[in-house]
């Protein structure tokens, strides 16, 4: 079982060494993406020279909200298939991640599960989410928050409301949501690889949506033979703060309810705001990985 880690990076480049450092193995990959507007110099990384580490040199600039967050996965995706990694499950987490299981749990677990695809996954509408009509407006009306910034593009999504000026949904296809992180198996990744590129039909209406990096795969995993594969679950520990989409910072007080947790992976942490619960994770992790 091997596996690669797609991480999707933009601030404390010491949190994301140690992320990396948890992550790596004989069979564990880790493909970095950072933020083309972050501060963050990629030759650090290059400078370690950590085996099976590689730093995406296609960097975008990332907008929350907007399709630069799937231009930035997929821009992993291809490295992945450039290096031609023999790969069996892919895994996109971002850099304010940590694992709360070790890496032969983790490995287990998805070689137990072979071929199953682990995406939090609904159908749009969703029943119990008020704002934004259960996501429906996020797809019904044109979006423009990488060009414009979130601000304009939300000014400007309230005057088509005001003028009924909606959009169709592609026909043929069914939309659905779920939260950004998943873990695919690489056949899944592969079809993601050849059919998500300009000019098909999904790619070039989700550039114009809101929030796409929590619908777009969701939507084109969904529409095709993969769909049966399915488990909407990513394993993810996340606490939200609300239905927008913003995950609370998790810190020391947490500990307990992240170790006794069935996920693999939780967010978010923030070294400027708590040090000391990664460190617990780490020698937590550590401790299992040996008495196993």
């Amino acid at each position: 079982m091997k596996s690669a880690y797609l991480i999707l990076a933009h601030k404390n480049p010491e949190q994301i060494s140690i992320l990396i450092k948890e992550l790596i193995a004989a069979d564990s990959f880790v493909l970095l993406h950072i933020d083309k507007k972050s501060d963050i110099f990629p030759e650090r990384f290059y400078e370690e020279k950590v085996p099976n580490l590689w730093v995406c040199k296609d960097r975008i600039d990332v907008n929350w909200a907007g399709f630069s967050q799937i231009k930035a996965t997929l821009a992993l995706i291809k490295l992945l298939y450039e290096l031609s990694l023999n790969v069996d499950y892919v895994h996109l987490i971002s850099g304010q991640d940590f694992v709360i299981k070790s890496r032969d749990t983790i490995h287990s677990f998805f070689q137990d599960n072979l071929g199953k695809n682990y995406i939090d996954c609904r159908s749009i509408p969703v029943n119990d989410i008020k704002k934004f009509r259960g996501n429906l407006d996020k797809i019904e009306y044109f979006w423009e928050v990488d060009k414009l910034g979130n601000d304009v593009a939300f000014q400007m999504f309230e005057k088509q409301k005001e003028n009924n000026k909606k959009r169709t949904f592609p026909k043929g296809y069914r939309p659905y949501c779920g939260s950004q992180w998943w873990s695919l198996h690489i056949d899944c990744i592969l079809y993601i690889y050849q059919s998500c590129i300009p000019g098909s039909v999904l790619y070039d209406f989700y550039e114009n949506t809101y929030v796409p990096d929590e619908m777009y795969f969701q939507t084109v995993i969904m529409n095709s033979n993969f769909k049966d594969t399915v488990i909407p679950n990513n394993y993810r520990y996340i606490e939200w703060i609300n239905e927008i989409g913003r995950s609370s910072v998790l810190t020391k007080k947490d500990y307990f309810k992240l170790v006794e947790s069935p996920c693999f992976f939780a967010r978010k942490f923030d070294t400027d705001v708590d040090r000391s619960i990664i460190d617990y994770l780490s020698t937590y992790i550590n401790n299992r990985r040996v008495n196993s």
